[in-house]
């Protein structure tokens, strides 16, 4: 055998060999790169939703009760508008509601509404969604959509915070029915 032929087969195995090491290397640098960027993501989609829950408590109404009498006192006291507002009352084991298509109430404004309605209408699919909620302690709710259009209930004697139903969840909660569809 010629020994130039022995180095240059030793020579393309050493170079193989070290090829072959630089593959593994780089399979280990680009797992490594992967898992960067796999947590990059997460922190990116958790700074998208913390930005977009920032801008809804940005434009966010909040309603608040004033002043009963004949009519109903609704103060906004948030950020933004409140749009197909819809009042309920529970007195006695019948139901009230604001009519119509539902109200708005501007940043910041007060708007008076009177109640109207009663039980008759609990057998509708509209209104069923409302006489299911029934609490002593909760009977007094104001339903409205958002500029973004999420659904909000508040509990007007508590003044807690709103109940949400966004329009991207899978099954928006019963009571949306109130003030999307009811006339």
């Amino acid at each position: 055998m010629d020994p130039t032929l022995d180095w240059v087969a030793g020579g393309l195995a050493l170079v193989t060999a070290v090829m072959a090491a630089a593959k593994v290397w780089l399979g280990w640098q680009t797992r490594a790169a992967v898992k960067v960027s796999e947590k990059e993501a997460e922190a990116t989609v958790a700074l998208g939703s913390e930005a977009r829950r920032d801008r809804e408590l940005a434009i966010q109404p909040v309603l608040i009760l004033g002043r009963q009498g004949p009519s109903i006192e609704i103060k906004n006291i948030g950020r933004g508008p409140a749009l197909r507002a819809r009042i309920f009352l529970w007195r006695k084991d019948v139901l009230y509601w604001s009519q119509g298509y539902g109200f708005a109430v501007a940043a910041g404004a007060i708007e008076l509404v009177t109640l109207g309605g009663n039980s008759s209408r609990l057998g509708t699919p509209d209104m069923s969604n409302i006489s299911g909620e029934y609490s002593p302690d909760e009977d007094f709710w104001a339903y409205r959509l958002d500029q973004l259009g999420n659904a909000l209930r508040f509990n007007l004697r508590t003044g807690g915070p709103p109940l949400v139903s966004l329009p991207a969840d899978a099954q928006r909660l019963p009571w949306v029915a109130a003030i999307e569809d009811f006339g």
